[in-house]
Parts: structure tokens; sequence; C-alpha cells
């Protein structure tokens, strides 16, 4: 079984998250209804992490409720080694504990994909660390390990390791990086499994350009353009952002959070009837190609 095109991001359903929300954390009752439908309608895949405030918990509620352990792909992410400063040593350990933790939340024995949270950790514990993410593979605890990159160079680093088969990174209107570097094409010939997150870039997207904070002030033009290109090719702003995601053929699946069913509703409606055509996707591409990473990169929102 491989992962649906669109893998539902559940980082909004343990914790408030992106610039552009407005509704807040759904309820425990409403993040079962949106991890109900997202099955009913096709997507068989789910990103977490710890750091997401009750996200794991979450859905291992809705899976032991739904019986749907074994139809479910997660990926759920190994919390930053380098933030707390753990020795060499202790990585095998930590990295267990920090497993069966997320196994426990779950509710399941295994999963589908399990990723270094924070690509320091790559630099900083190398080997050591894909040696023990290995051998959770080897026992069956997980099925692919991987990494979730901000960078081409890090993917690039990624690379050197054969252990390694997903990557999650980037991907949106605004920034095409992976593509244009020639990274995302050599993890496709090495195999991987290649999800791509930040579709609506956090929800930058729908931000009004004239109510922007004064740290986003730059893309004040940016968003002007968008709104422009929206209106000339008659497809809105989420029809724009899927579209050009779904055309991207290197692309496994597309992570994407929602708030709300009705996002959801609306978003797998738009991603499974849009398609853009060749003469609008160089549009994006020319239009947006060199935008700085101040902009596209959310932890320099700051």
């Amino acid at each position: 079984m491989n992962p649906s095109r669109i893998t539902l991001g559940t980082a909004q359903l343990g914790m408030k998250y992106g610039i552009a929300n407005r509704s807040g954390r759904p309820s425990f009752d409403e993040a079962k209804k949106i991890l109900h439908f997202a099955v009913e309608n096709g997507v068989n895949s789910l990103d977490t992490a710890p750091v997401y405030g009750e996200s794991e918990d979450v859905i291992g509620e809705f899976l032991e409720s739904e019986n749907l352990e074994s139809q479910i792909l997660i990926t759920t992410k190994l919390p930053s080694l380098t933030s707390r400063k753990v020795e060499l040593s202790s990585v095998p350990q930590v990295v267990s504990v920090e497993l069966e933790r997320s196994l426990r939340r779950l509710k399941v024995d295994s999963v589908w994909n399990y990723l270094v949270h924070d690509y320091r950790d790559v630099e900083n514990y190398g080997e050591v660390l894909v040696e023990s993410l290995s051998e959770h593979r080897a026992s069956g605890r997980v099925k692919h390990i991987g990494v979730s990159v901000y960078t081409p160079e890090e993917a690039e680093v990624v690379l050197t390791f054969p252990s390694f088969d997903t990557i999650q990174f980037p991907f949106n209107l605004f920034d095409h990086r992976f593509a244009r570097s020639g990274v995302l094409e050599k993890l496709k010939k090495k195999g991987f499994t290649t999800f791509a997150r930040s579709a609506f870039l956090q929800g930058l997207f729908f931000l009004n350009p004239e109510e922007l904070p004064l740290a986003l002030s730059k893309v004040h033009e940016h968003l002007i353009n968008l709104r422009k290109m929206a209106v000339e090719t008659g497809l809105s702003v989420e029809e724009l952002a899927l579209g050009y995601l779904k055309e991207q053929k290197s692309i496994d699946s597309v992570v994407i959070g929602v708030d709300t069913l009705e996002q959801l509703e609306r978003n797998l409606t738009i991603f499974n009837r849009v398609s853009l055509s060749d003469q609008v996707i160089k549009k994006v591409e020319d239009l947006f190609s060199d935008i700085e990473e101040d902009i596209i990169d959310p932890r320099r929102w700051r």
C-alpha cells in the first residue's frame, strides 16, 4: 500500500497552527469527523508528531474507535535530540523511548514512516542515529525511515545515507527550490517516497496583502501578484496552490492540514478536480521564481 496523493496533516488537530488560523483547534468530536471524512474519501496517509500537542492521541483514539489501525499509513517524527543536547551514547535509548511513546499514544504496534523531525540531528548524530532507526525498521516497529528538511542542501546530505527512504520538504507556489535544484529528481531516482508540505505556506497565501504584520511586509508584492494571477486564470488561490502541487509528478503525497471539516471537503474536491495547463505552471515558475528565504521559510517570520 502506498500513500494517497493527499496526506492529512494533523498539527491543527492537536494545537492551534498556521498564521491564517482563525478558528483555533477543533474539538475532539470535530477532529474525529475530519479524520473520518478523510478516510472515507480516499486519504490513507496521516502526518503527525509529538510536538503537535495532542495530535497523536487524537489519531490513536480515532483509529481504535474505528478499528482502522491496519488501513492507515502513519508518519510520525522523532523529537529533536539536538535541542535537548542528547549525548551520542544515549541516542539509541532515547530513540527507543520516543518511538515507544508515539506508538502508545497512537495505539498501534508500528508506524509506516518515522522521520527525524530536526535535520540538525542528522548532522550531529549521523550514523549512530541512522543505525538506531534502521534497527527499529528491522524489528518491524517502523516500515520506512527518513528526514524532515527545509532546504535542498539538507536533502543532499540525506541522500548520502543509504538507509533513508522517505523525505518531507516544503514545496508551494512561492517555493520551487527542490525541483529547480535537481535534488527532487535525485531523490526519486534513489527510490525515496516524497512528501511535500507547506502547500499554502502555513496559510500565508490567504492573508490580506494590506493587513500584513511588519515581519511579513516583504511578501506584499508577491501576494498582490498571486491575486492578479488568480483573476487572470479564473482560478482561486486554493486551486492554483493545489493544482501546482498536483502536477508535480516527483511528489508522491502532498501534506495538507485543515482547521475544519469544510476546509477538508473543499481541499479534496479542488485537488481531485483541478488541472493546471503547462502555460499556467510556467507562469507560476516565472513569476515566483526567486522569492527570498525570509518569505518562504516560516522559521524566519519572527
